[in-house]
């Protein structure tokens, strides 16, 4: 008999060192790229940069309608560097120098786009690239060896703008410069402003976000508004992916089970196509008129299909999958948020953020599911975009959680299911905008459909054919920390037969559907496959998680989710090393018997607390002392006699336009030994190597590095520990928990002066600590032992009974 326990608040007292900072590395130099040793090919890139800037300069120039009479104009150059550009370390000098500013920093911060500032020392710059093209001696040149560093470069022209523009849509969303960065935004705003209303262009200004959102404006309006308002950067179009399943099946005489709830289940709100109040969905959908339809018609009519099953799993879980019948009781309510009407279309970023900031002040919704994503994936080592960043920006704000799809790769054939796993590593295969939102929480699949009628092309375990995968480079995954999907969940899978891959078979998944008409017949079930299945499932879970523990904040939540995944596997992916496969699976599969309940042999714990980034170069720490039971001393077992799963979760203000340092706040854990206060500051304030300080040896660093500076740095991290007998009494039965913040090196001096990012940021950590023995050996003592000698204080009030 096992007894099920609340989680615990870890109220341990915490302690703050006056500093922390990353000691050097021995031999080894800072990871930045290095000038080539050729010159003759860069003299002629340089060439080839001056002629084309010269040439798209004119051209730019005579473009501009006289006409419009606006006010001031802004050059931008585009530059190319053979690896990540240092703001940090160079933005003033080319800003002093070269007259540039940055603007934009993408694809890892090798390509840079910045606004001409001053003409004259702009002018420097060309000279100092004709002096390269003159130079015969390049060991002791006479020009600035910086530009070394420059690959090529060449003007922002209106067509590099209109890149993302497609005709397809009818929505299209302006990226703006920082009107920070350059002295004219406000004069040109204003013209451009003019232009807007003249032309009667309907249109929705955001100056916190630096986008606006147009809608229904011509081709030729458009490449107007690039040509002579010089305050954009691109246009993007904003179109979703062709949502399935759709709602026709086979048909039954009526709905075999209803849904009941209790007043304390959390609401959840489905960004979907509507859900149909046509079934037994009705009696907890909270809706109310039509506030929550982007239309203003009805949110509960579904015309596609696709809201009510998204609905019906983020509600009843895997319940619908399998065969339900009687009365089933509801994990949450629903909202239906309505944005959609059609398999595919428009999807105005600006209408999504109304509507959650709505639900979430109006309605007190916390959790959110949004399977609609843009059609086109993500070019690899691609920034983040505008519609993840409006989606961090809101879940920082506001005390929510979003969980989004990794979206579906529909292309699947015969040739696919050949190339099965080693496909992942195409592009094509890459997530689709908003998946790679750090701050919410992302999904893909593997193959379980709940009904043990896996005959499909992958098993339950392993990644489905269809599922997306991460959008940079797997060749450098070992390099950065952040990877997406956060978690993968069963979502249906593909079966097989001679004419190849098929859906709706025996392995696919069923849903519930809603009724085509109003004659009583209903298609109750229907099959299908897709993350649209994976990803409200998992909230379904986290719904389940805020009945329980309503008062945790949204990031613990998140923490707990992926701290409950099983040990890493490497899913039979031999090809794959294990931070590739991070890409494709994430942590892995969340498991509800590690999420929900502690029990007598496993203690589950929640850390939430506050950090400062320190000063410019000095960071801080935290530690909090964790007190282990004696009676571990005398187990019969010793190796890995615990298994302890630490997940650290964090929200993050973006920063808008440049990649490597879009998170800017670097936050980082660690087990160490029970050393003093004096220790503890020596080795964590790098006066010594942290190596001999930490618990287990082969974790001898930080859960994250940010030592070097060109690495997006993750909001989420999940560390596994096992520890042996003898460790926890050579240590007196205590170990130290560790969490440090420091500023990212890239942009800190902007940071280090920034109110929003110069705080203290909250952060929540999900502890799991489990008796690691056989059966027979466990002693059913590890969480009333825990509980007695530590800090800690029930979660919620819950009632639980005994489970044999």
């Amino acid at each position: 008999m096992d007894n099920k326990y609340p989680h615990l608040y870890f109220k341990n007292p915490s302690e703050n060192f006056k500093g922390f900072k990353y000691g050097q590395r021995g031999n080894k130099k800072e990871m930045e790229i290095r000038p080539p040793e050729y010159f003759e090919p860069k003299a002629i890139d340089f060439y080839n940069s001056l002629q084309n800037y010269s040439t798209h300069l004119t051209e730019r120039i005579q473009q501009r309608n006289q006409k419009l009479n606006v006010s001031k104009h802004i050059e931008y150059v585009e530059i190319l560097f053979h690896g990540s550009f240092d703001e940090d370390s160079f933005g003033e000098k080319y800003k002093n120098k070269f007259g540039l500013s940055g603007i934009k920093f993408d694809e890892l911060n090798s390509r840079v786009v910045f606004a001409i500032v001053d003409l004259d020392a702009f002018n420097e710059f060309i000279r100092q690239i004709n002096l390269y093209l003159d130079e015969v001696e390049h060991n002791s040149p006479e020009y600035d060896t910086v530009i070394r560093y420059i690959k090529e470069f060449d003007l922002l022209t209106t067509k590099e703008m209109l890149s993302k523009y497609s005709l397809k849509s009818n929505v299209h969303y302006i990226d703006l410069v920082d009107d920070k960065a350059i002295f004219d935004y406000d004069v040109i705003k204003e013209d451009f402003l003019v232009y807007l209303n003249n032309r009667q262009i309907s249109y929705h200004w955001d100056e916190t976000n630096r986008t606006i959102e147009v809608q229904n404006v011509t081709t030729d309006s458009i490449t107007e508004i690039c040509n002579n308002y010089d305050i954009i950067l691109s246009v993007n179009s904003v179109s979703t992916a062709r949502v399935s399943p759709g709602k026709f099946g086979e048909p039954e005489r009526d709905y075999p089970f209803e849904v009941n709830f209790d007043n304390d289940v959390p609401v959840i709100g489905i960004i979907d196509t509507g859900i149909s109040d046509l079934t037994p969905l009705k009696s907890i959908l909270i809706n109310s008129g039509n506030d929550f339809d982007r239309f203003k018609n009805n949110p509960l009519l579904d015309n596609v299909g696709h809201g009510t099953s998204v609905g019906a799993f983020a509600a009843l879980g895997k319940f619908i999958a399998k065969e339900p019948q009687g009365t089933i009781e509801a994990d949450a309510r629903l909202l239906s948020m309505k944005v959609l009407d059609n398999q595919a279309g428009d999807l105005p970023v600006s209408t999504i953020e109304g509507l959650i900031r709505k639900a979430y002040q109006e309605k007190n919704v916390r959790l959110f599911v949004l399977t609609i994503n843009f059609s086109i994936p993500k070019r690899t080592n691609t920034d983040f975009s505008a519609y993840a960043y409006a989606l961090d920006k809101l879940t920082h704000e506001l005390d929510i959680l979003i969980f989004i799809s990794t979206g579906n790769y529909d292309n699947v054939n015969q040739q696919k299911l050949n190339e099965y796993p080693t496909s992942f590593i195409n592009e094509e295969y890459n997530i689709q905008i908003p998946a790679e939102s750090l701050n919410n929480l992302t999904v893909g699949s593997v193959g379980d459909n709940f009904k043990d009628l896996i005959a499909g092309i992958s098993d339950k375990n392993h990644p489905t054919i269809y599922t997306r995968t991460y959008h940079l480079d797997f060749e450098n995954s070992s390099k950065h920390k952040v990877f997406k999907p956060d978690l993968v969940f069963g979502g249906g899978n593909y079966d097989a037969d001679a004419f190849g891959p098929y859906s709706g078979g025996d392995a696919s998944m069923q849903a519930l559907s809603q009724p085509y008409n109003d004659s009583g017949k209903v298609e109750f079930f229907y099959k299908n496959l897709g993350t649209s299945f994976s990803t409200p499932l998992v909230a379904n879970l986290a719904a389940k998680l805020m009945r329980l523990y309503p008062e945790l904040n949204c990031q613990s939540y998140k923490a707990l989710l992926i701290n409950s995944t099983e040990q890493y596997k490497k899913y039979a992916f031999n090809n794959y090393p294990e931070s590739q496969t991070k890409y494709i699976i994430g942590n892995g599969i969340p498991l509800e018997e590690n999420l929900l309940y502690s029990n007598n042999n496993q203690v589950i714990m929640v850390l939430e607390d506050k950090i400062h980034p320190g000063k410019l170069k000095k960071g801080t720490v935290k530690y909090y002392r964790l007190n282990i039971p004696e009676y571990l001393n005398k187990h019969p077992n010793n190796s890995a006699l615990l298994e302890i799963n630490i997940t650290l979760c964090f929200k993050t203000l973006p920063v808008k336009d440049n990649h490597i340092a879009y998170n800017p706040i670097h936050m980082a854990f660690n087990l160490f030994k029970n050393l003093t206060d004096e220790e503890l500051n020596k080795a964590l304030g790098a006066d010594t190597k942290i190596k001999s300080s930490v618990l287990v040896g082969s974790s001898n660093n930080w859960s994250q590095d940010a030592y070097y500076k060109g690495r997006i740095l993750s909001n989420s991290q999940k560390v596994r520990y096992t520890v042996s007998k003898d460790v926890i009494k050579a240590n007196d039965n205590t170990f130290v928990l560790a969490v440090n913040c420091i500023y990212h090196k890239m942009i800190r001096k902007v940071l280090a002066n920034n109110p929003n990012y110069k705080k203290d940021h909250d952060f929540s950590i999900a502890i799991s600590i489990r008796e690691n023995a056989a059966k027979s050996k466990l002693t059913g003592r590890l969480y009333n032992e825990i509980q007695a000698i530590n800090t800690l204080e029930n979660i919620g009030d819950i009632e639980l009974e005994a489970e044999n």
